[in-house]
This record gives C-alpha cells, structure tokens and sequence, in this order.
C-alpha cells in the first residue's frame, strides 16, 4: 500500500490516529519500531535539528531532501508540516510534485504569511493570509497532485492569532470548500476550551487534527468523545533529546571522564543496528540477532542458514573497506570458500589470526594459498595474518558452512561459535579454505575513533 494512501485511511478511519514528530532518519526510525502508524515532520524540529530559526532559514528544498531520508528511514506515512507552503500557489504546485516524487503522504500549511514564525512567538501580532488567496493555494495543490491519496490539511491559525471562534469557522469553511482533505485547528491555550468549542460547532463536517501540545493534561479520552481524528504529539522526541544531550555533555565536561557516561547512554552497535534497518534494497532480506550480547558471529549467520548458497559474500558489519579488496576476494573466488587477508598483520595477537600454508611474498603467483588453521591454535608468532571478516562462499563451500554449523548446532556450541570456529570445522573435514593476501585497506569500527580512521581510507 502506498504511504499516501496509508495516510488518507489513518485521516479518515472512525478510530482516532496518533502521528509522531521525527526530525530525522533516525528518530523516524525509532518512531516506527515504537509502533505508531505515522511520522510529524515537525518545522519547528527540523529546524531545530539544523541549529536554525522555525521561519524559513531552510529553503524548501533544504527540507524536501532532508524529509526525503525520513521517508526512506519507515516503511509508514509522512505528514510534513509544509508552513505557508514557501510561497505563493505555484511553489505549493512544486512542493507536493516534490513530495509525491519523494514518498511523503501529506502536508499541512497554515494560513499566515510567507515567510513564516512559529505559532508560539508573538502570536496576536501575526498577521493571517487572505482567505480567497490561501484557498487558492489549495487549489493548486490539490490540482497539482498527481496521486489522488496524497493528503493536504490546511492548518487555521485564528485562535492563535486571537481573531476569535469565528473567524476560525469561517476560515476552516472556506479551507473545506477548496479541497483540503483536512482541518487542523490550532490553540495556544493551556485549556482545551476553545478547540472544544470549534469542534462542537464544526460538527464533523471533515477530518480534525490536533496538536495538544499546550493544553496536554487533556484526556485523549475527550478528543474521541469529541470525533478528532487525528492526534500530533509535536516534538517531544527533538525535546527528549535536547535533555538528554545536556545532561551527557554536563557530565561529560564536569567528571572528564566516560566511567558514569557509558552506561547510561545507547550503545554503538545500537546505532548500527538502527542504520541496518533503515537501509531499503529492493530484494533485501533483514535478519536481526536480538541475542547478539550473548551470541556469537557464527550464530548470527546460522540465523541466515537458509540464504547461505553459490556466491555468497559474507562480511562482519562492522568493517569499512576498499573496493579493491571485494573485487580480489570474487576474481580469486572458487566453488570453495575464499577469504580475505591482511598480511600486514603477521605476527598479530589478533583471534582471527591464521596459518597458512606459505606467506604472502608480495609476488603474483599462480599457486593457491591455503589456510593451515585459524584462531588460538595459531601462536601470534607463526601468524601469516589476519582474517578481516570478510569470506565468499561457493557452491561446494555454502554446502560445507551449513554442515558445520549443523554440527555446532547438534553439539550444543553454536550460540557461542565464532565463524572461525566454523572454518576450523571446515578444515577438520578435509576441506580447502583459499586465502587471498592483501596488504591493509580496511579498519574495524566499533567506535568513533574507527569511524575517524575509515574516513582515511
């Protein structure tokens, strides 16, 4: 199902939608494992993420490319808040071309003046588009869009403004009449007082969005008595952050020193889990080891077992290399299993350090090298490298990683197996491993300091 189409049905079902602000790839990532059916792209978030004013300091493309990440990050409906629409009707006529092309299921615009400042700062001295030129501005919208789910809410900013109940009817009338699928009517108001009153005298007559974020002791309880369709929390994962951020860099600079940090904040390969997940390939298959504290690398790819087959190419995920090193691993690769080797690293105390059966002298040579053993049988020593985690596997070699595995698995060591512990598998049945030397190219990153050295590369 499309997003927009996803986003229309959540704007129109009878049972209230809760969306949720994002600000960026990674917290609409969070918002979706967190269960809601929908993403807030928040101005006032966005902007905020940018380290800029909520009044246009980004220029629509600015936030078109950067919702674009988001849209990418979910597979759920983005709602952006769109401001005024950053102009007159023919940059809304751009703006939801862009967005249809982007995947963002719908915008809002509010009916102030371009450029615009956020609801909250002197309210009563803004002043409010004219009704017939923002209806205009849905109209051409509306008729711009070439996805007919694609859904546009216009906001009202009357009660904002202080311009009283009804001038926020007859705007919302009007907004209705042009073609806007929704009506977002806004308040600054500790007291839901004045929002129940609009929604008593609008009866329903389409789609209400809200966003409490003033009046938020209300009972959700009262928005469905009150048929709203749909609920914003509006920033409260940028202000959850912002807190959080201060608290570690107080710390930080206070204790000058990670011992209390540490602990507290998420871990590094928390962050490559999420970035994982937001990666869409079409045909790709995510597997994820929630065990992964208490596991090994050779369950992990047990957990693949079944996609293990002819020219499968398996790397550690926390390793940054160089092309050159993928394209000598596959010209090299056989029906066996192939690996790549830092030769570099002779001599290394390293876990996956491997004997083979001669050095790497540096010169072309036509013969084979063959691994000998790997792992703590090898004295440091005796090393001719290191196995950098990356490993093809042919058709003959799928078939002899999955046997070793079953034997992990029948002899009750598989949760705890290293991959290395599955090839030494594969030697003690008699099968070829083939080396290929290369000399560096590649870091392990498991902090930011490997972040810093694979930006070298």
């Amino acid at each position: 199902m499309r997003t927009t189409t996803q986003l229309r049905r959540l704007v129109t079902r009878p049972e209230i939608a809760f969306l949720m602000e994002a600000h960026d790839g990674l917290s609409a990532r969070i918002v979706e494992e967190a269960g809601f059916e929908g993403i807030w792209a928040s101005g006032l978030t966005v902007s905020a993420s940018f380290g800029v004013r909520d009044n246009n300091e980004l220029s629509w493309t600015q936030v078109v490319d950067h919702v674009a990440f988001m849209a990418e990050a979910a597979e759920m409906p983005v709602l952006l808040d769109g401001d005024t629409g950053y102009g007159n009707f023919n940059n809304m006529r751009r703006l939801v071309r862009k967005l249809e092309q982007v995947g963002v299921g719908g915008v809002v615009i509010e009916d102030k003046l371009f450029p615009k400042t956020n609801s909250f700062l002197r309210s009563e001295l803004q002043p409010l588009a004219d009704v017939a030129e923002f209806c205009g501005k849905i109209k051409a919208g509306k008729d711009s869009q070439q996805d007919a789910d694609f859904v546009l809410v216009a906001r009202v900013e009357a009660l904002i403004a202080g311009w009283g109940l009804a001038e926020a009817l007859k705007r919302a009338e009007a907004y209705h009449a042009a073609g806007a699928d929704a009506i977002l009517i806004h308040s600054k108001q500790s007291s839901p007082a004045e929002i129940f009153a609009f929604l008593a005298e609008w009866g329903q007559r389409s789609p209400v969005v809200l966003v409490p974020t003033t009046y938020w002791r209300t009972s959700t309880e009262d928005f469905r008595a009150r048929g709203v369709s749909t609920v914003i929390w509006a920033n409260h994962l940028l202000r959850a952050s912002i807190s959080a951020m201060q608290e570690t860099a107080r710390r930080l600079h206070h204790d000058q020193s990670l011992l209390a940090i540490e602990p507290q904040v998420a871990a590094v390969h928390e962050v490559f889990r999420l970035q994982a997940a937001a990666i869409d390939v079409p045909g790709a298959r995510f597997v994820d080891n929630t065990d992964f504290a208490t596991t090994g690398e050779g369950y992990s790819l047990s957990l693949a077992e079944a996609d293990l087959g002819p020219s499968t190419l398996v790397s550690f995920g926390d390793i940054v290399l160089k092309r050159h090193l993928i394209q000598a691993l596959l010209e090299e690769a056989g029906d066996g299993i192939t690996l790549a080797v830092d030769s570099l690293l002779a001599g290394s105390a390293d876990t996956d350090r491997l004997l083979a059966d001669r050095a790497d002298t540096g010169r072309f040579s036509f013969d084979e090298v063959r691994l000998r053993a790997i792992g703590a049988s090898v004295a440091p020593a005796d090393g001719h490298g290191v196995w950098i985690g990356l490993m093809h596997l042919g058709r003959e070699g799928a078939a002899w990683m999955k046997v070793a595995i079953d034997a992990a698995r029948a002899d009750g060591s598989l949760r705890t197996t290293a991959i290395r512990d599955l090839l030494g598998r594969v030697l003690a049945a008699g099968h070829p491993v083939r080396i290929v030397y290369g000399r560096g190219g590649w870091v392990n990153v498991n902090d930011v300091a490997g972040l810093v050295d694979a930006s070298s590369l």
